[in-house]
């Protein structure tokens, strides 16, 4: 199982109206899509997170001409705002191939001011193999990170391999991050029986894995607590 980040963009800059008429006004500031799916009958829904004026996100979605229903939030730190809407034939062969291939979006899906698209996908690789070949060509599609899914992301001692949690647990124990260091990367090299070199390199990615761990969660906590939060 994959965990693969896609930035998504489009030659016009938006995927459709309604995101392109969000990030024009003044007043509004498109944060992330926390949910896009197809329906039965060829209709969409989209939840967006949103920052800025709730009665201006309401004028704009009101005047497009490619919304049906919606319904805006004004929450303490954001605006949410449920959209029905009818997808363009690039943005419902896009949520098709969600469907079609099985893949889980593990949201939110920020948006960039120009409108480019972060998306991350869980599912089997060969799944995405194959959607990622049938996405349309007016789409350009850049995949910006693949690891394995782990379902606790919480722990992060859970998604480091084997040889990982040996190392980073005699550290520990030997009090390499004591300070003073009470050991050496020579003395765990010795007990590891691998080379100071070879000692220094796993150190170094489970610490910058950590620090990227950490503000990632960070990054997550701060854009999945809001749009749940407290209702003014």
């Amino acid at each position: 199982m994959k965990r693969t980040k896609i930035v998504y963009s489009h030659p016009e800059g938006f995927f459709q109206s309604i995101g392109r008429a969000l990030a024009d006004h003044a007043a509004v500031d498109p944060v992330a899509l926390h949910s896009a799916r197809l329906l039965t009958d060829g209709t969409g829904v989209l939840l967006y997170e949103l920052e800025g004026d709730a009665s201006a996100v309401r004028d704009i979605l009101d005047s497009n001409e490619r919304t049906t229903r919606f319904d805006v939030t004004q929450m303490r730190d954001c605006i949410a705002a449920y959209v029905h809407f009818i997808p363009t034939d690039t943005v419902e062969r896009m949520l098709e191939l969600q469907e079609q291939h099985g893949l889980v979006i593990d949201s939110p899906m920020p948006i960039h001011d120009d409108g480019r698209m972060e998306v991350t996908i869980i599912s089997p690789q060969e799944n995405l193999s194959e959607a990622f070949s049938e996405i349309p060509d007016v789409v350009d599609s850049t995949v910006a990170r693949v690891e394995t899914y782990r379902p606790i992301e919480g722990n992060y001692f859970e998604t480091l391999s084997d040889r990982q949690r040996e190392v980073l647990q005699l550290a520990y124990e030997r009090g390499y991050y004591e300070q003073p260091r009470r050991a050496t990367h020579e003395d765990l090299a010795s007990e590891l029986d691998c080379s100071k070199s070879n000692l220094g390199e796993i150190l170094r990615r489970i610490e910058n894995d950590l620090v990227e761990h950490v503000l990632q969660q960070a990054t997550d906590s701060d854009r999945t607590s809001s749009p749940f939060g407290s209702i003014e």
